[in-house]
């Protein structure tokens, strides 16, 4: 089993679960130039600042329940966070 499958199965019993994924940049974005400033620091984490210029105490770091990095699909954030909510488990 995977950490986030771990994850997923210590908040099964929880009222409320807290799952973010960071999306990739739609043609908009793209098209704009626009800066990434959210990075996957692990499977609950996520750090972010402004741009590459930001004071190192001016970054934060967010915790939540689950996070998906940009490469997770939408089948697997629905496996891994609301299929048991769906389905009533």
């Amino acid at each position: 089993m995977s950490a986030a499958g771990t994850t997923t199965e210590a908040f099964k019993d929880s009222s409320v679960m807290v799952c973010i994924r960071v999306r990739p940049f739609n043609e908009r974005e793209k098209s704009m130039g626009s800066t990434n400033v959210v990075t996957v620091a692990g499977p609950q984490t996520v750090h972010m600042e402004d741009d590459a210029s930001t004071r190192q105490e001016d970054a934060r770091d967010f915790g939540f329940d689950q996070v998906f990095p940009i490469e997770a699909g939408q089948e697997d954030v629905y496996l891994r966070s609301a299929e048991n909510v769906v389905r009533g488990s």
